[in-house]
């Protein structure tokens, strides 16, 4: 049993306003991406995306293969060779989708901004089995403009379980070692 302290939204900054900074994204049933067709996009708007693979000799039917960001999805996957290393590989391909959502000021700067963070938070939280070739091994955030505190809450298409319910970045959780303080 691990001590978490709190609710995220119950922990506020200096200024009492929410620390962590919540995002749901609600993912969509993804859909079959044919070999030698286009991507299935229905869409216009940035976006969280995963690949998903199946094939018939895997122990594991739907693995997560793949976690990206795009602010076109119309035009992404033109020419993005590993998507097209993947679509090409025996077995299904599959593709899904989350759309974040913001209010307030600054939201074209705020959201590229977020989807990079929330993506390489994805990606470190999926890692053992991806694909990807970058923010592999880096800690989210890590770099010249530092990181956020994230609370990430997973809806819609669940991928089997693979995908946590909820991400919650950072936190410092506290697991209790055996108290042996008390006398005999």
């Amino acid at each position: 049993m691990a001590d978490f302290g709190g609710q995220p939204s119950e922990i506020s900054n200096r200024s009492d306003g929410p620390l962590f900074q919540t995002v749901e994204l609600n993912w969509s049933k993804p859909k079959l991406w044919e070999k030698g067709f286009g991507a299935p996009v229905d869409h216009d708007e940035p976006c969280l995306y995963l690949l998903q693979r199946d094939h018939p000799s895997s122990t594991r039917s739907m693995r997560i293969v793949y976690v990206g960001l795009t602010v076109s999805p119309k035009t992404r996957f033109l020419n993005h060779p590993t998507a097209n290393r993947i679509v090409g590989m025996r077995g299904s391909t599959f593709l899904s989708y989350a759309v974040v959502r913001f209010t307030g000021r600054n939201r074209e700067t705020r959201e590229k901004y977020t989807l990079e963070q929330v993506e390489h938070l994805l990606i470190w939280a999926l890692w053992n089995e991806l694909e990807n070739e970058k923010k592999m091994f880096t800690l989210p955030g890590m770099g010249v403009n530092g990181g956020t505190a994230w609370q990430i809450l997973n809806s819609g298409y669940r991928f089997q379980g693979q995908m946590p319910k909820e991400i919650v970045y950072p936190w410092m959780v506290i697991k209790p070692g055996r108290d042996r303080s008390a006398r005999r």
